[in-house]
């Protein structure tokens, strides 16, 4: 019956469209969502990625070559509140877990099988063809670059999952045993009902074709989808259904994420050199699609050297030694001036800059001009980064700062110190201040700045008092 109606419905859609077409305009099934306004084109961590969680001005990733939305973010949708679902035992629990961002799928990608065995509707099973689509060899996730992996939170499926529609099943289970590890995933038929409730007006007009859940339907060889007008089928169809198509999910782990920036033109450096820093203020992002640049492996290495870090005496620029750089083409040493700690989640990014070609030298630093830019409480971060252009993913090390150490005055004692140059003097009836010199360890000692000297009883006749230290 399911088949019959979409066929039916498709048939319909075509004509409506060949009736647009003949009179004279071309309908527009997706309508351009945007940032929120003042969006930043560039931020640190992954916070400007809350606005909009899971409405129809969802924000949108480029990652893996594919297009994401953003339907959660911490956990939780664009209110702060955490999305749960009734479990098989009646409690209610999360659907996500905190420090990540849910990410759907925009785009179905390709049409599979849910199975063609009649081996039944669990997901983990070895002849289940939506999961290998998803990630068997050739799978989606080999869209991943390792380094996209690595920043993904991977999640348990939890199995044990019943038909729907037998006692009080959880419709948040797989059917069959767990699956551990899942980097991708079909959403469940309890997440997919948070998607229709609050995403529908992006992520389904449009949509002509239904997508696999990964929940068992009302028998052993059905399973739930979502059809293209965003009907929740939790009955399910036949898991050798060919027709049906794949809309994976996946969690980025925030603490992962580095930088947030436009995907197109996000990242705005002035020519590679030490006046590489461009101001990043009134460059806004007008749009809701983004690229993120991820910590990984590859720059884990990177250190700057705090100790024998130089500021000039006016602090017009400073020169930073580093090293475990990870070095190729499109490797930089780069750094950023923000507002405050890039820790606090509204800090912000006033400074941006691809400063110099990351080298393996042993004595390898990096020189940048801070004049007019710095503030008295602004923080300067310095990090190595692979910069991959427009919609491409950007690979990083942590934030390193670069911070001016505190002189910490010289306590050394003076009581081995020799003394010279304080005699007996004539009384004159004015103020007597001889100027002594003090040698410690062979080394004559600076007056003013290695050491004071005061006077008592030193204008009238008797005893006076000279004190260094």
């Amino acid at each position: 019956m399911v088949n019959l109606l979409k066929k039916r419905m498709t048939g319909v859609l075509l004509g409506l469209l060949s009736i647009a077409l003949i009179a004279g305009f071309t309908p527009q099934f997706n309508a351009p969502a945007y940032a929120a306004d003042n969006d930043p084109a560039i931020a640190p961590g992954a916070a400007v990625l809350s606005t909009g969680v899971n409405t129809e001005n969802a924000q949108i990733i480029y990652y893996g070559n594919h297009d994401w939305y953003v339907i959660a973010y911490d956990g939780k949708d664009e209110d702060g509140i955490p999305y749960t679902y009734v479990k098989t035992d009646g409690n209610t629990a999360n659907l996500y877990p905190e420090g990540t961002v849910t990410l759907l799928s925009k785009d179905v990608i390709g049409e599979v099988q849910f199975d063609n065995t009649w081996s039944g509707n669990a997901y983990g099973d070895a002849n289940c063809l939506l999961k290998k689509r998803i990630d068997g060899e050739g799978g989606i996730v080999n869209d991943f670059s390792a380094g996209e992996q690595y920043a993904v939170y991977q999640r348990t499926l939890e199995g044990g999952g019943q038909n729907y529609g037998l006692g009080q099943p959880s419709s948040n289970l797989i059917s069959g045993d767990s699956v551990t590890g899942a980097l991708l995933w079909p959403l469940s038929a309890a997440e997919a009902d948070v998607v229709v409730r609050e995403l529908s007006s992006v992520a389904y007009d449009g949509f002509l074709e239904p997508w696999w859940l990964r929940s068992p339907g009302n028998g052993d060889y059905m399973a739930a989808f979502v059809d293209g007008d965003g009907t929740v089928y939790k009955e399910g169809q036949q898991t050798n259904s060919g027709w049906t198509a794949v809309r994976p999910a996946f969690f980025l782990d925030l603490s992962s994420v580095l930088l947030t920036s436009a995907g197109i033109g996000g990242k705005i450096s002035g020519d590679e050199g030490p006046d590489a820093l461009q101001a990043q203020g009134g460059i806004a992002n007008d749009r809701n699609e983004w690229k993120v640049t991820v910590k990984d492996t590859a720059h884990a290495s990177f250190t700057i050297d705090s100790n024998n870090v130089v500021f000039a005496e006016d602090g017009s620029s400073v020169t930073v030694p580093y090293s475990g750089a990870a070095v190729g083409d499109d490797e930089y040493i780069s750094a950023v001036i923000t507002d405050k700690p890039v820790t606090e989640k509204d800090a912000k990014i006033e400074y941006y800059g691809r400063i110099i070609k990351a080298s393996s030298d042993e004595d390898a630093s990096v020189t940048i001009n801070l004049a007019g830019k710095m503030g008295e409480n602004d923080k300067l971060y310095v990090f190595n980064e692979q910069v991959n252009g427009d919609k491409e993913t950007d690979y990083a090390s942590a934030f390193n700062e670069v911070a001016k150490k505190e002189v910490v005055p010289d306590t050394t004692s003076l009581a081995k110190a020799t003394i010279k140059g304080v005699t007996a003097k004539t009384y004159t009836g004015k103020a007597l201040k001889p100027a002594p010199k003090v040698v410690l360890k062979g080394k004559a000692l600076r007056a003013g700045k290695d050491y004071t000297v005061s006077y008592k009883n030193n204008t009238n006749v008797g005893k006076a008092i000279v004190t260094i230290k």
